[in-house]
């Protein structure tokens, strides 16, 4: 990935990891308009949490370089595991 992508990731993945840590101290996650509380709807809200995290780790992999085939390929791993 060229330069400026990588910085674009470096921020997005930034403001998502900003706003999973408001979600986690506040116990509410805001997400496409919709607010889940953790006392009133546990389970979406950690559902959440749980896709913003793999949301952020992905960012930090495309920051740090790596393609989308080598991303693909890790969450893969072993590739061969039905053989």
């Amino acid at each position: 990935m060229d330069p400026i992508g990588r910085i674009i990731m470096g921020g997005f993945g930034l403001f998502v990891a900003w706003t999973v840590w408001r979600a986690w101290r506040s116990g509410v996650i805001y997400s496409r308009g919709f607010s889940f509380n953790v006392n009133e709807r546990p389970v979406l809200y950690t559902l959440g949490l749980v896709i913003h995290i793999g949301i952020v780790v992905m960012c930090a992999a495309f920051a740090a370089g790596f393609s989308p085939n080598e991303v693909h390929q890790f969450v893969l791993w072993p590739p061969n595991i039905a053989h």
